[in-house]
């Protein structure tokens, strides 16, 4: 079959939003929110996805979003890749296939680090992705047991009252600019968070602040000290239960009582509507996690390791992912009681072999047989290290005993368990 792969135009938009249609009539009602949200995103950014056309006709696309995400104090670029189809009717003749063994080679020319997608793991691992674990943070709300007593949930979580300071809707021409200040403060050099970069101006068409919204600032001295913003969330609500996101929130860390009060202050407002639960990309923060309990917020921390559909990764530049987190590994070291260590690492994964060399960060490919040690994993681990979601004491590497003492130690102090980002990387 003759065919090319390019960046989908506005031109392609009905013939896009007819594949895509048709490719998932199974899961989507055409007036469900997810069709919908599918459709203005077509409309909005239709050279986000790459089309494959033959003889003039869009036959199957994909979507790609690019995601930064920090490791300490250095980024990398994943592709979040979705929305793969093929027209039905061709399907079965290899034409997926050939799509995304197209889209990892361009992904791998244009520099990305990583790629993100979730799918059926029998498909997407022949193209070198493997699954990967979730993590979110949920907030139930429904009523309580005290004893014998049943303690509706408007009783259960009364809105705030007696504390310093004020709580105050979210206005965006207002708010704008110490939202990011906050939010950059909060979130730089968290490992498995994107970077937060500071407004050049104020919103071109800012929303007012509206009192009946789930979008809140707590303000002491007239400073904002934590905002919070939440929506309800139509895909995840149920006939049995509704369900809010929290779409984006921060907070000072030496004001503990802005991120208790921003919660309760929710859950408030939820509460009339339980049983409900809000859904969050908090980070696994434990001081963020003291701050909510004592002020009486409870929460469940979800962890989802998916098998035969899954949440998938694949590591699309091993050498490149180690050239640009070299100086946040070498200052590991540099802070480190093994600040004089001087050695090479070389990491096996499945498919690629890079070694780096400590202090100085050179990386090269990995053949050198005077490597100080080898640390020989999957690429999903690897992953986990990159971002702290493990540490590496936590490892399979660890637990297969190859290493010495020693050996362990460096790479415990590489690789730490952190107050990872839970978002953006799944």
């Amino acid at each position: 079959m003759d065919y090319h792969i390019r960046p989908g135009t506005p031109g392609d938009s009905d013939q896009m939003l007819e594949t895509l249609a048709d490719a998932f009539a199974y899961a989507l009602s055409p007036d469900s929110p997810a069709a919908q949200r599918i459709r203005e995103d077509v409309m909005q950014a239709p050279e986000a996805y790459r089309v494959m056309i033959s003889n003039g006709r869009l036959i199957s696309l994909l979507r790609i979003v690019a995601t930064p995400i920090q490791v300490g104090r250095c980024v990398v670029l994943k592709a979040d890749v979705g929305h793969v189809a093929v027209r039905p009717q061709l399907q079965g003749r290899g034409i997926g296939t050939t799509l995304m063994q197209e889209t990892v080679r361009w992904l791998r020319g244009e520099g990305y680090h990583l790629s993100r997608l979730g799918g059926l793991t029998k498909f997407y691992s022949r193209f070198g992705y493997e699954p990967f674990v979730r993590r979110f943070v949920e907030f139930p709300v429904r009523e309580k047991h005290g004893g014998a007593r049943k303690i509706p949930p408007v009783e259960a979580y009364p809105a705030p009252t007696g504390f310093e300071g004020r709580l105050r809707p979210f206005d965006e021409a207002r708010d704008y600019e110490a939202r990011a200040r906050l939010a950059h403060s909060f979130y730089m050099g968290r490992s498995g968070a994107s970077p937060i970069s500071l407004p050049d101006g104020p919103p071109v068409s800012p929303s007012p602040a509206d009192p009946e919204a789930l979008d809140f600032v707590y303000e002491l001295g007239g400073d904002m000290k934590g905002f919070l913003l939440a929506r309800h969330d139509p895909h995840e609500s149920s006939e049995h239960e509704i369900a809010y996101s929290v779409s984006d929130f921060a907070y000072a860390p030496e004001y503990p009582q802005a991120a208790g009060l921003l919660f309760q202050q929710l859950f408030a407002r939820v509460a009339p509507h339980a049983p409900a639960r809000i859904i969050s990309r908090l980070p696994y923060d434990e001081q963020l996690a003291a701050a909510l309990q004592q002020w009486g917020i409870g929460f469940d921390r979800r962890e989802m390791h998916q098998a035969v559909a899954a949440n998938m990764i694949q590591v699309l530049n091993l050498p490149k992912i180690l050239l640009d987190v070299a100086p946040e590994l070498t200052g590991r070291m540099a802070d480190s009681p093994l600040a004089d260590w001087c050695g090479t690492l070389r990491f096996e994964l499945p498919a690629q072999t890079a070694e780096l060399a400590l202090p100085g960060g050179d990386v090269a490919p990995g053949d050198d047989a005077e490597a100080e040690f080898v640390l020989n994993m999957s690429q999903s681990e690897f992953v986990k290290l990159l971002f702290g979601i493990i540490s590496f004491e936590e490892s399979i590497c660890v637990r297969e005993g190859h290493l010495d003492a020693g050996q362990r130690a460096v790479a415990s102090t590489l690789f730490p368990r952190c107050a990872t980002g839970s978002g953006p990387w799944g």
